[in-house]
């Protein structure tokens, strides 16, 4: 096989491969938790530990030791600036594998805003008499399920999704669980917490207790069939984005037919539709225009 072949073969199973996992269109933060807290969406929203207390490294959905984060459910939490993330009114995701432990009182998987004043944005989860609780509050609107499959200690998709017209929608896995038109939406700036709920302070009574996994933010409301790739989601990586217009690039490609489509991840040119070229790298720092 000649090395055109290899690569082009090469691009074509990472495309493949990429499609079946993360969406980054309206992308703000991502963790996937491999090793440390960074946000891999480029945005540069890393989490650092609240005070002196962090979570710890622990198994992940796949088995895998040290890919995901334990929280003990008293002071451990994580926390970022809240500068790029939606507020106000506007259109939102939030999701997240989540594995709960007993849960005596509602407990945060994220926030941002403000709590006392009313202005936050936070998905919790509580568990009582065999049944889990889970919220979507911005302490005054409340959507609320009750659920009884919600599984302690096992591994479970989790994710909300808020329209700009107020419409609120839980899933667990790829399943609808409840719909809700929402109001007095006003999500102020501040910080962002996961595991960790915030108002004028962090409320240690309310910290996350159980594990937490490839928590992501979007600034749109994500559809139904991406929050079910969600849910299947195995790897954690990211789907390239299609765009028409392409600058800048420090890729390239070589015997490509014209075409309207390349895929992106974080501004890179990753993959050709149709593929009939070869990617080269940065050494011929060629721009590319699509018209």
């Amino acid at each position: 096989m000649s090395k055109l072949t290899s690569t082009m073969a090469m691009i074509a199973a990472m495309a493949v491969t990429l499609w079946a996992q993360v969406p980054t269109e309206g992308l703000v933060a991502f963790y996937p938790f491999t090793g440390n807290w960074n946000d891999v969406s480029g945005h540069g929203h890393n989490l650092t530990a609240i005070v002196q207390y962090a979570p710890t490294w622990t198994t992940d959905r796949n088995g895998i030791a040290n890919q995901a984060v334990y929280f003990e459910g008293n002071r451990a939490g994580l926390q970022a600036l809240a500068d790029s993330f939606p507020l106000g009114s506007s259109a939102r995701t939030i999701s997240a594998w989540v594995q709960l432990q007993n849960l005596t009182r509602p407990r945060a998987i994220v926030s941002w805003g403000d709590r006392t004043n009313k202005t936050d944005c936070s998905f919790l989860a509580n568990t009582y008499s065999g049944y889990a609780c889970l919220i979507f509050t911005n302490s005054i609107d409340s959507l609320i399920y009750k659920t009884s499959s919600l599984e302690i200690h096992s591994w479970t998709h989790l994710a909300v999704t808020l329209t700009a017209t107020g419409l609120a929608t839980m899933y667990m896995g790829d399943s609808i669980l409840v719909s809700k038109q929402m109001s007095n939406w006003n999500t102020s700036a501040g910080l962002f917490g996961v595991g960790a709920w915030f108002g004028d302070q962090y409320l240690e009574d309310n910290m996350w207790s159980g594990k937490l996994d490839a928590v992501a933010i979007y600034k749109r409301a994500l559809s139904a069939a991406e929050i079910s790739t969600l849910s299947k989601n195995n790897t954690d990586q990211l789907i390239p984005t299609k765009v028409s217009e392409f600058y800048n690039t420090h890729y390239s490609l070589i015997n490509a037919k014209p075409s309207n489509t390349y895929y992106t991840i974080n501004g890179r040119v990753i993959a050709h539709e149709p593929i009939t070229g070869m990617l080269v790298g940065a050494g011929l720092k060629k721009t590319l225009r699509i018209q």
